[in-house]
């Protein structure tokens, strides 16, 4: 028996009285999380600090209050998201009326990954108790400290019949996954994202898909050098670099290159002043493993050719690697492969902006893709010449922090949309109801036997409505 099928059965159960649950009901769990956040700032803090010396601010911001954009939404809004959705019916169903009723989807698995611990694993936590569900939460062994504070928040918050924590290694996921949920909410890498896709198709189980890629920046003519420099060191170097909407690499107008390099290592010094070891706000690799990919991916773009424009600093003992600056990447090096993850920041130069879009064409559609322009022309051709799951134009990450739009990838950068009432959405069953009145009804002008009569009406329906 799977080791999980005991708490899996006891939600399930569960998750048919939690249906019909109401909006205050809901709002109540939700206001929950977060009094116990607030409560317990200090040890969030310390969770991440001790994962990987995530700077007190970024822990603020990134972790603390992006959770609380979406519940507060969540919290204003979710009466009105609930209620069902008349819709108007076509002229050959008149009579009738039809509305969507939005039902939770039963019983949910969400596993989230190690470089936003608290932020995607609450927020999306959130809104499948919005949408009414029953969840088991599996989130990344590797932010251990922070796991660990979740568990602890989990238990105190919620009976496991309703909202269960489990945590342990990957071999956890696969005894999970072989268990025929109603949603997995999955957020890590496209790798482990086929896996996930994978083992839900064997019941079919709908997923929700965020992954990573490889987000390009396009620095044309136009940009303003020192808004566009401040919001790329920013944008790459927030979490070290470890976020999914992270730019990847960087295509600069030749015109523009130097002085977008030259302003780019001001703002980096800016940011993190001195010796960037000891800098208490520039935190770390999270592990051995991904600090060894980190460094050889920088390795290899500087063995095909790439120059350095800051110099390459690497302490294996802390997992730490200073801000890197590479100029001339060549196309053949890894990182244009792969998601860097890292504090890496790629850039080659263009003449044509003709020439760079083929290359983003050529790769797998990326999560983000992000414009700095003051032409509205190039803004255009670019954004209706390629393809990615969110866009920002002159500007870097913030789209995540809206929780009115819908994020998400789009193929290998993921499926499905969430935040806000995309994620209500995400978690919900969206079943259709057609209510039809008593007595005579225009179905009944064409139900057999289908005599010339019949045939005629068919044929002016058909031609006319």
């Amino acid at each position: 028996m799977n080791p999980y099928q005991k708490i899996f059965d006891t939600q399930k159960n569960y998750s048919l009285i939690n249906k019909n649950s109401s909006p205050q009901q809901r709002v109540e769990k939700i206001k929950k999380i977060r009094k116990w956040l607030i409560s317990h700032q200090q040890e969030i803090r310390q969770a991440l600090y001790d994962d990987f010396r995530k700077p007190q601010v970024d822990v603020d911001l990134t972790e603390i209050k992006a959770v609380f954009l979406e519940i507060d939404l969540i919290i204003k809004k979710l009466k009105s998201w609930m209620k069902p959705r008349k819709i108007s019916p076509p002229l050959v169903l008149f009579g009738s009326k039809s509305y969507i009723r939005y039902e939770p989807k039963g019983l949910v698995l969400i596993i989230s990954p190690w470089n936003f611990p608290f932020l995607l694993t609450i927020a999306p936590l959130a809104s499948a108790i919005a949408a009414g569900n029953c969840v088991i939460l599996k989130p990344s062994e590797i932010s251990s400290h922070s796991s660990v504070l979740l568990e602890k928040m989990i238990a105190e918050l919620f009976n496991e019949q309703e909202v269960a924590l489990l945590n342990g290694d990957y071999k956890v996921s696969q005894d999970l996954l072989k268990l025929p949920f109603d949603h997995i909410f999955f957020t890590g890498s496209s790798r482990v994202g086929k896996i996930v896709m994978k083992a839900a198709a064997e019941n079919l189980t709908s997923v929700t898909l965020e992954l990573g890629g490889q987000n390009p920046a396009i620095i044309d003519e136009t940009a303003r050098i020192s808004d566009t420099a401040n919001r790329l060191i920013f944008g790459k170097f927030l979490n070290n670099g470890q976020a999914c909407v992270s730019p990847n690499y960087l295509f600069v107008h030749k015109s523009m290159e130097k002085a977008l390099i030259d302003k780019l290592k001001i703002e980096l010094e800016k940011c993190f002043p001195g010796d960037k070891k000891s800098n208490p706000d520039y935190a770390r690799i999270i592990n051995n493993q991904n600090f060894q990919r980190v460094k050889r991916l920088i390795d290899d773009a500087v063995s095909k050719g790439a120059q350095t424009e800051t110099e390459p600093v690497f302490d294996e003992n802390e997992c730490f690697v200073a801000p890197v600056i590479l100029r001339n990447t060549p196309l053949e090096a890894d990182l244009f492969d792969e998601e860097i993850f890292g504090p890496v920041l790629a850039l080659r130069s263009y003449e044509n902006l003709a020439d760079v879009i083929p290359i983003i064409q050529s790769k797998p559609n990326p999560l983000a893709l992000y414009i700095f322009s003051q032409s509205e022309k190039n803004t255009t051709y670019i954004l209706d010449n390629t393809c990615s799951g969110t866009v920002a134009i002159n500007e870097t990450t913030l789209q995540f922090g809206h929780p009115g739009l819908p994020f998400g990838g789009i193929n290998s950068s993921g499926s499905g949309k969430s935040h806000g009432f995309y994620s209500f959405i995400e978690f919900s069953n969206q079943r259709s109801v057609l209510k039809q009145k008593n007595g005579f009804t225009l179905s009944q002008l064409v139900m057999p036997p289908f005599s010339n009569r019949v045939k005629r009406i068919a044929e002016l329906t058909l031609k006319y409505f």
